[in-house]
Formats: C-alpha cells, sequence, structure tokens
C-alpha cells in the first residue's frame, strides 16, 4: 500500500538542498561558458597569426624575387665586365639571405598553421 512521507519539521532542509544543486548547476554553467570562450579566443588568436605570417611570407617571396632579379642583372653586369665580382657576391649574398628568410618564414607558417588546427579541434 503506498503511502506519503512528508517532513513536517525539516526546517527548510529541502529547499536549501534544491538552492544548493540550482547553484551547483549554474556553478558548472559558468565554467562551460569560460570553457568556450576561451576556446574561441584561442581560436581567434590563432587565425590571426597565421593570417599574418602568410601576409609577412608573400612580402618575403616579393623581397626574394626582388633580390633574384637584381643578383641577375648584376652577374650579366659582370659578364659584361661593368661591375666588380665583389658586386655581384654581395648581390649573391643578398639573394641568399632572402630566400632563408622565406624558407624560415614558411616554417613559422607552417606552425602557426598547425596551431590553428589544433585550436580548431582538427588535431594533428
Amino acid at each position: 500500500m503506498p503511502y506519503l512521507q512528508w517532513n513536517l519539521f525539516d526546517f527548510g532542509r529541502t529547499s536549501a538542498n534544491v538552492d544548493a544543486a540550482r547553484a551547483s548547476r549554474d556553478e558548472a554553467e559558468a565554467r562551460y561558458e569560460k570553457t568556450v570562450l576561451g576556446a574561441l579566443k584561442d581560436a581567434n588568436s590563432a587565425l590571426s597569426r597565421y593570417g599574418n605570417q602568410r601576409e609577412h611570407v608573400v612580402q618575403l617571396q616579393q623581397v626574394s624575387a626582388s633580390a633574384d632579379r637584381s643578383a641577375t642583372l648584376t652577374r650579366q653586369r659582370y659578364t659584361a665586365g661593368v661591375a666588380l665580382l665583389i658586386d655581384l657576391l654581395d648581390a649573391q649574398r643578398t639573394q641568399f639571405a632572402a630566400q632563408q628568410d622565406v624558407v624560415a618564414a614558411q616554417a613559422d607558417m607552417l606552425k602557426d598553421f598547425e596551431a590553428l588546427q589544433k585550436s580548431l579541434g582538427l588535431g594533428w
């Protein structure tokens, strides 16, 4: 036979338990929102770093192309006897330094791309 049990003198214990459960739920919801907002912030900053690095690589590629043209022209001038060997060597040094800068920037761009993938949860 079913019966109803009611504790008449609980002195607000049931109400306090309900309030504690609500507070616990609100705390968990706040932690969840903080985690989601942190993840979005990380993804946004990773995307920004990657975009900036891509622009930097393009600029360095333009510098490298200019250094290549300069080295080619200096080589032609040297072959024609108009430029000195030191001028040719200097142009080649500038050309190789520009190429090295491009490679280093591309490596940094790949690191930023990996960080972006991780921040988006795509993993590596």
